[in-house]
């Protein structure tokens, strides 16, 4: 309670710079676009790209798993082959994913986001089948 009422009366002391603010939040909003190549109609929202990059996480860590885990267990990406090492998945999500989010439509990214919801799914239902 202390503290907050220290930071509430340093607020206090030094007035908003709203110009700063303006300026602030045009980076923020490039830097969130800047992988997008495209013109867009209907960007990505906040939501749909925080699901999508969860699930993603998601995908990643049961795959990772299974893959580690599981001698049976292969991987259905067809880019990525049957058995790819750690780098090569990391590699895959950490270029692909943003490039898919920046520059599809948000109908199509929350699609997407749906196949990587049923694939993650899938690897935790061959998880739990395996042991």
């Amino acid at each position: 309670m202390l503290l907050e009422t220290m930071i509430a009366i340093e607020l206090e002391k030094e007035p908003f710079n709203y110009e700063q603010i303006q300026a602030d939040a045009v980076v923020i909003e490039q830097d969130k676009r800047r992988f997008n190549f495209v013109k867009l109609d209907d960007p990505v929202s906040d939501e749909t790209l925080t699901k999508y990059y969860l699930w993603n996480i998601l995908d990643f860590a049961t795959t990772v798993y299974a893959l580690e885990n599981r001698d049976r267990v292969r991987e259905g990406n067809l880019i990525l082959g049957g058995d790819p090492s750690l780098d090569r998945l990391l590699l895959h999500k950490l270029i692909l994913a943003p490039l898919i989010a920046h520059n599809m439509e948000n109908d199509a990214v929350e699609l997407v986001t749906l196949g990587i919801q049923i694939a993650t799914i899938n690897n935790a239902r061959l998880i739990a089948i395996s042991d």
